[in-house]
């Protein structure tokens, strides 16, 4: 594995790059996802890549979720 090159765009969103052999790919892509990032990062990275797929079909944003609501049933007495 190659030294990691760090690049920043001028929105603030920063990339890592750093190239692996096809062998250690999914121990990397394993140790990226749960020791690098933080649950909160990686929820945020799934949404970001759900939003770039749907722009990619044509979809301008990701569907808000609908509230879903329990409706208890009371027993007759």
């Amino acid at each position: 594995m190659t030294a990691p090159k760090k690049i920043v765009y001028r929105n603030g969103r920063a990339w890592t790059l750093s190239k692996v052999r096809r062998e250690d790919a999914e121990v990397e892509d394993f140790r990226f996802w749960y020791e690098d990032l933080t649950p909160e990062q990686r929820v945020d990275a799934v949404y970001d890549a759900l939003e770039m797929c749907l722009k990619m079909k044509g979809v301008d944003a990701v569907p808000r979720l609908r509230r879903v609501h329990r409706l208890l049933k009371r027993s007759l007495r």
